[in-house]
Parts: C-alpha cells; structure tokens; sequence
C-alpha cells in the first residue's frame, strides 16, 4: 500500500510512498500510471514479513 507524493507529466507517472502498517515508510518510488489504482472498498490489508 502506498500514497502518491507527487505527479508526473499529467499522471504518465507518479511518485508513491510505500510504508509497513506501523506508518514507517519502506520507499518512495516512481511508478507508471498503469501500476497505479485507487482503494477499492473491497479491498483487505493483509500482513506479511519482510526478509
């Protein structure tokens, strides 16, 4: 799960904070639109360890 930060070329690309369920932010990285979408209210977090 991640929050976008910022907006690239009209939406061509964004920049998204990806962070653990604790809040502590994992990386921010520059995506393209189409690895992009909005919450849905179906969606479900789940959890799992990171190596």
């Amino acid at each position: 799960m991640g929050t976008v930060v910022h907006v690239y070329a009209e939406g061509a690309a964004y920049e998204v904070e990806f962070f653990r369920l604790d809040g502590h932010t994992i990386a921010v990285e520059t995506v393209s639109a189409s690895a992009v979408r909005p919450v849905a209210s179906t969606d479900v977090t789940h959890a799992r360890t990171r190596g």
